[in-house]
């Protein structure tokens, strides 16, 4: 069994504040789905099943940060669709950096390794109201989500930490700052080498002031504090039922040698320049699974008509980790029900 664990949701209800903690702990049985791997992007982006209709990156020869934009169409599910692409964008950003060093990387270095893809291994995000982005929503047949991601820090020489933050856009060419913040927080990503052992591997390290990483290693010590023991959710007990499966591998890449200098480098030491994109057979992009977590969550939380009734107005935070790499194209099995009180507050268990 593979699993995969929430363990807190945050539940505001403005003016009075209420707090509901939701933890989910996701029983994944695993099993391979006969279907095609999904097609990729030129620029290595990576195309999931989220659709993206932009792709950017800073323009800095190893670009730290990335900006990723796709249509959201269900205003119901903006939440899961935010988590998603937030899942999605960073496992992107955290494959490109993971090969990022091996043009670089001298004999017997770590780096020097074929090319790995990053997957999910914790997650700690937290929504804003809905009232406004589904006012905004609703004028409009697909509103546009922006989604912002950016490498902060390294942890225990293989976790990358990743910034992100999905933004409700008024337009699909509006500015950032013109848009609303539906959802934001930290990934945790791990890079691992081609199965079938799926290892992980050492990450390269991300620049960052002796500040930003006093902060990083913070919340990094607070986020294995509060992890919490793993509960199974058995089918004949679930209020929801939902079926997920990871994607393909990523394939990002984001290098651009513009000045030829990687060229140059790489020819010196009798290698390519890139782009490094690891095999089909690396381990599995899990940002369609941790969404289908969340909708199995989410509904098992509001499940009572007052709830839903009350759902513009909540605040959801979201915890989770996945303690074992998936392969890429596995079925998932995910079951949900709410919880026992915890503290006076609501959970749900998956």
């Amino acid at each position: 069994l593979a699993m995969i664990r929430f363990l807190k949701v945050l539940r505001q209800s403005p003016p009075r504040t209420a707090h509901a903690f939701a933890f989910v702990g996701v029983s994944s049985a695993v099993g391979y789905l006969s279907r095609h791997p999904l097609s990729f992007c030129q620029d290595g982006s990576g195309e999931h099943s989220a659709p993206t209709s932009a792709c950017a990156h800073s323009e800095s020869q190893r670009p730290t940060r990335l900006v990723k934009k796709c249509q959201v169409n269900d205003k119901d599910k903006l939440v899961v669709a935010c988590v998603e692409a937030a899942a999605s964008a960073a496992t992107d950003l955290a494959t490109y950096w993971s090969n990022s060093a091996i043009t670089y990387a001298l004999t017997r270095s770590p780096f020097l390794r074929p090319p790995v893809a990053a997957t999910i291994h914790r997650l700690s995000l937290q929504t804003t109201s809905a009232e406004s982005d589904t006012a905004t929503m609703v004028a409009r047949p697909a509103a546009t989500v922006a989604t912002y991601v950016g490498l902060t820090a390294v942890h225990e020489r293989q976790t990358l930490e990743v910034s992100v933050k999905c933004i409700l856009l008024p337009s699909p060419d509006a500015r950032e700052a013109d848009g609303q913040v539906v959802l934001q927080g930290v990934i945790y990503c791990v890079a691992a080498r081609s199965g079938p052992s799926f290892d992980t591997v050492v990450a390269p390290p991300v620049p960052a002031s002796p500040e930003g990483l006093e902060e990083a290693a913070k919340r990094w010590k607070q986020l294995k504090q509060k992890a919490s023991p793993i509960r199974i959710v058995k089918p004949g007990a679930a209020e929801v039922s939902l079926l997920a499966s990871t994607y393909a591998p990523s394939k990002c890449w984001l290098g651009s040698d513009t000045a030829g200098n990687d060229a140059r480098v790489a020819s010196a030491q009798g290698r390519h320049s890139g782009p490094y994109v690891p095999g089909d057979d690396a381990c599995g992009n899990v940002s369609g699974v941790l969404a289908k977590a969340t909708d199995a969550a989410l509904l098992s939380l509001l499940s009572t008509p007052q709830d839903q009734k009350d759902g513009p107005h909540i605040v959801f935070a979201i915890d989770a980790e996945l303690t074992k790499v998936l392969p890429p194209l596995t079925e998932v099995q995910l079951h949900s029900k709410r919880g026992s009180p915890h503290h006076g507050q609501k959970t749900a268990e998956a």
